[in-house]
């Protein structure tokens, strides 16, 4: 399986050239403090767009929209991944966006 990792985009996520891969996973930030709110719907639209088989995503310290249970589903493209596991291919993968010594989104 090939798989491939990306993190820290922060809304440019349109100018990336992604490789080919079985599975996409986005390790969080791919906004800045989620705004314009607007950013959250292109994300997911753009995700949908990508040719890969799975696509998993774990918010980072930046993403306030998926912070609250109810409004998780904006991510539809993807699995999104708080404090929870999905296995593809074979793998478990884990995500948790927990931060606690930066500020932001998910810290405790």
């Amino acid at each position: 399986m090939r798989i491939v990792c990306i993190a820290d985009t922060h809304g440019p996520h349109r100018q990336l050239e992604v490789p080919p891969a079985d599975l996409l996973i986005h390790a969080g930030d791919f906004t800045f403090y989620s705004t314009p709110p607007s950013i959250v719907s292109d994300f997911d639209a753009w995700l949908g767009s990508l040719p890969h088989r799975h696509k998993v995503v774990v918010p980072g310290n930046h993403e306030f929209a998926p912070e609250e249970p109810e409004d998780r589903g904006a991510i539809a493209n993807a699995i999104l991944l708080v404090d929870s596991g999905v296995r593809v291919g074979g793998m478990r993968i884990w995500g948790s966006p927990v931060i606690p010594l930066y500020g932001g989104a998910f810290n405790t």
